[in-house]
């Protein structure tokens, strides 16, 4: 069985990072892998061998809508190889060139799903991603097999196309957990806080941040020795910290840019993630890991693994909702701690496998849509 995969993710270039690990160990399993990666930063083309049976190609595009073209083409050229199967890494452009290749090689299909693209959310959040719904209705129903990280997207998605639900799989994300190699010292280097709310994430819309810090502030009001840390990157950063200057809340709020975040689940006294969609909600398992009690929105796995039992949930976008649970975390320490270890027991029944047998149920979905046929 050859596999042939379409990915946007230019970490697999780095030997040492977790995916490329995981696609080494897939390889081990099967007679070969190709991988194209088409991304922002990939400016030319190039092969790595990442061992004998993976092997990766960057795949170059004069623009982000060329992408799935460039990334079919890319495909289609490598068709005497005999792939048995192309999985790609979303239903939406990258599922768009699996869909074509599919066709193409006639080859089963493979789609994986790691984002809850049918909440509302997602679809008021651009123009594009209104697009990439319509994709993935094109898609997923043409797919062979679909492999989600989450039940909530598993419904979502068998109550939109009617599916067969032997279709869609649900496998968790595999997150092995991580242990701080030091100290982050936040209260020796801020000795004026008492509290430490914590945020690890990408700084964008749809995380929904600048609503959480205006729920910040309202907390803020009565909690005066409560601080908030920001542990993360992206586009919204300067937006972010004018906005916590327009709040009064620009001392407490602490930007720390993106760090490893173990040590910091370890030393908060809450974990606040305030998305208004997500697939999974790999920071809630991190923080939840780390015996972090935990304030979220529904969203991702909220409702599979992380409950109202042994968290704090309040609906997306309910700034009044979140501001209250917040202040109520806040005031009882002892309660939210109680609920942080009955969290940490239902994220340790969650997601048994180990990477080796990650990497052999993998790898049986391939075999199981290849033995479906076109």
């Amino acid at each position: 069985m050859k596999i042939l995969m379409l990915s946007t993710d230019p970490r697999v270039f780095d030997i040492r990072s977790a995916v490329a690990s995981r696609l080494i160990a897939y390889g081990e399993l099967t007679e070969g892998i190709r991988v194209l990666v088409s991304a922002g930063g990939l400016s030319e083309e190039k092969e790595v061998a990442l061992s004998p049976r993976v092997v990766l190609g960057a795949v170059s595009a004069r623009s982000r809508f060329l992408r799935p073209l460039a990334l079919a083409r890319a495909g289609y050229s490598l068709r005497k190889e005999g792939f048995s199967l192309v999985t790609a890494q979303d239903p939406f452009e990258t599922g768009f060139a699996g869909f074509i290749l599919s066709m193409l090689l006639k080859i089963p299909l493979e789609v994986q799903v790691h984002t809850d693209f049918l909440s509302p959310y997602f679809a008021r959040h651009s123009y594009l991603n209104r697009v990439r719904v319509a994709l993935a209705s094109l898609i997923l129903p043409k797919a062979r097999s679909i492999r989600v990280v989450s039940l909530r997207i598993k419904r979502s998605i068998l109550s939109r196309y009617g599916l067969a639900e032997k279709k869609v799989t649900v496998l968790p994300i595999m997150n092995p957990s991580s242990v701080p190699t030091e100290e982050v010292h936040l209260k020796e280097r801020h000795s004026d806080f008492s509290s430490f709310s914590l945020v690890v994430s990408r700084l964008e819309p749809e995380k929904d941040l600048r609503r959480l810090l205006e729920a910040f502030a309202e907390v803020s009001r009565t909690e005066e020795k409560a601080a908030l840390v920001l542990v993360g990157e992206g586009g919204e950063r300067e937006a972010l910290e004018r906005h916590a200057r327009t709040l009064g809340i620009e001392k407490r709020v602490l930007f720390e840019g993106w760090q490893s975040p173990a040590a910091y689940y370890k030393e908060a006294d809450l974990y606040v993630l305030n998305s208004l969609f997500e697939g999974y909600g790999l920071t809630l398992i991190e923080a939840a890991q780390a015996g972090c009690p935990i304030l979220t929105t529904d969203v991702g796995i909220v409702g599979e693994v992380i409950t109202e039992e042994n968290a704090s949930v309040v609906p997306p976008g309910d700034i009044r909702a979140l501001a209250r649970a917040w202040q109520t975390a806040l005031e009882n320490p002892q309660y939210m701690r109680e609920k942080a270890e009955l969290a940490m027991e239902a994220v340790r029944r969650h997601s048994p496998l180990t990477p080796e047998s990650y990497a052999e149920t993998i790898v049986g979905l391939w075999r199981e849509a290849c033995a479906r046929g076109v």
